[in-house]
């Protein structure tokens, strides 16, 4: 509900997630979401979400600020192998199957070795979901999607909500702040949810 107690969104309009990452971002920056999650947490609620309501993703800075629309959005998701997680695939295939336009991209990462990780690339070579048998290296994630999604993004505000494990969440976080400091033009501003 909205602050006076009315239906929010009002009825009859559209659906939408409200994604509330970020604080004092500056209306003229590109405001990108990225979401990590570690195991299975709140983000495949996100996900699940964003499915639901068809993709129509918007971004408040605060509760009273303008609205601003979200650019892109980049899911990483960390679990122990891919069986674990086998469902929740089916579910992301669905959401990329409505993505026309490039809106989001996913990486999953797999702590151990697992052969269904490589079969499902032999099947879906396609896929924008990216699937990797290791785990994540987060400043070399951190720099390659300032090198290649948000490339050519003026000064990108990257609202970066993670959920998962404290000690993953710290070196996210540090991660996260050595890439804000570097030489990319990106600016990271981490948001965590410990489980």
């Amino acid at each position: 509900d909205s602050p006076d107690g009315s239906a929010w969104p009002p009825l009859g309009s559209k659906p939408f997630f409200l994604f509330m990452l970020l604080s004092g971002a500056v209306n003229s920056q590109q405001l990108i979401g990225l979401v990590i999650a570690g195991g299975l947490s709140i983000a495949i609620f996100l996900v699940r979400l964003y499915g639901a309501c068809k993709g129509q993703i918007i971004l408040a800075p605060y509760p009273d600020s303008d609205i601003q629309r979200l650019q892109s959005c980049h899911f990483i998701f960390v679990n122990k192998t891919l069986d674990d997680m086998s469902w929740f695939v089916e579910d992301l295939e669905q959401v990329f199957e409505g993505d026309k336009l490039g809106f989001l991209s996913c990486e999953l990462y797999f702590s151990q070795e697992n052969e269904t990780a490589v079969q499902y690339h032999q099947t879906h070579p396609d896929s924008p979901m990216k699937l990797r048998s290791r785990r994540p290296k987060w400043t070399a994630i951190f720099g390659n999607l300032s090198a290649t999604r948000y490339a050519g993004s003026k000064s990108p505000v990257v609202g970066l909500f993670f959920c998962g494990g404290v000690a993953m969440g710290n070196a996210i976080r540090a991660s996260a702040k050595e890439i804000s400091l570097g030489a990319t033009d990106a600016r990271y501003i981490f948001k965590m949810e410990n489980f």
